[in-house]
């Protein structure tokens, strides 16, 4: 009966020091280590031999630098497996199989936060594969008929047609299906530029030649609209690292944005704009 109640007196200690071990926090640990580390010395102050005392002291003295070098160099790691982490190097991982308690628990959570972070990269890139695949091939699939559209228009106005009102509609037909094959293209180049498989041909480029080339063809546009573009150059040409191409679309887009609401904005008001 004595060694089963020692046996279950034992197993209680041996859970409740793994329980305050797994539950509490780091400071408290080291105040517990220090409380017991005090008590022994008390116990071997009590033997009235310096010899012990100075002995134990210098036993706990070692574990407590074992026990300190040890905190330092988890902290390290942990340092390190964040600073991986947050430069976005999600291949890393801490190792975490000889830390210590609480360290380790933290490397764990760290490792945690890795895999998911990876997931959901995973998943946005899927996510971004499939709209662009989605865009790409309903774009294909609208040109085939546009492309088809287009070319009967041309046939139309290669025909010698006497109705005036015919004419009109196939010029009509000719300046939206033009249009519309504009934008599935603008479609398609701002999907792939969002995935960035967009190709660009970096070239010293003329900003104020691709400008002028840009207000040109739409000068007669702006006049319609009662507008008067008015631009201020430098004394120096200004070149930049840029796609010629991409730079004239976005030239393009902001000019016609200009014509679509600022004319609005004149014909609602009724005051010229430059």
């Amino acid at each position: 009966l004595a060694w089963r109640l020692l046996k279950w007196i034992w197993r209680k200690c041996v859970w409740v020091v793994s329980y305050l071990i797994h539950h509490m926090n780091l400071y408290w640990k080291y105040v517990g280590i220090l409380v017991i580390f005090g008590l022994i010395e008390l116990l071997a102050a009590a033997t009235d031999s310096m010899g012990v005392v100075l002995v134990i002291g210098l036993i706990e003295f070692l574990i407590l630098c074992m026990i300190l070098i040890r905190a330092l160099v988890d902290m390290n790691m942990l340092k390190k497996g964040a600073e991986e982490l947050a430069s976005g190097n999600t291949d890393y991982e801490i190792d975490t199989s000889h830390m210590m308690w609480e360290f380790k628990h933290h490397g764990e959570n760290l490792n945690r936060i890795k895999d998911g972070i990876q997931v959901a990269v995973e998943d946005r890139m899927k996510s971004e594969r499939m709209k662009t695949e989605l865009i790409t091939n309903v774009s294909h699939d609208i040109k085939t008929p546009l492309t088809s559209i287009i070319s009967y228009v041309d046939l139309l106005k290669k025909e010698q047609l006497d109705n005036q009102t015919a004419l009109e509609y196939v010029k009509v037909l000719d300046r939206q299906s033009a249009r519309l094959k504009k934008l599935i293209q603008d479609l398609i180049d701002a999907s792939k530029a969002s995935t960035g498989n967009l190709n660009v041909h970096l070239e010293e480029t003329n900003i104020r030649v691709l400008l002028e080339q840009a207000m040109g063809e739409f000068a007669e546009k702006m006049e319609k609209r009662g507008l008067r573009t008015v631009i201020t150059y430098n004394t120096e040409p200004v070149t930049v690292m840029a796609d010629g191409q991409h730079l004239w679309r976005i030239f393009q887009n902001i000019i016609n944005n200009i014509e679509k609401y600022v004319a609005m904005g004149v014909k609602r008001f009724g005051t010229s704009s430059s």
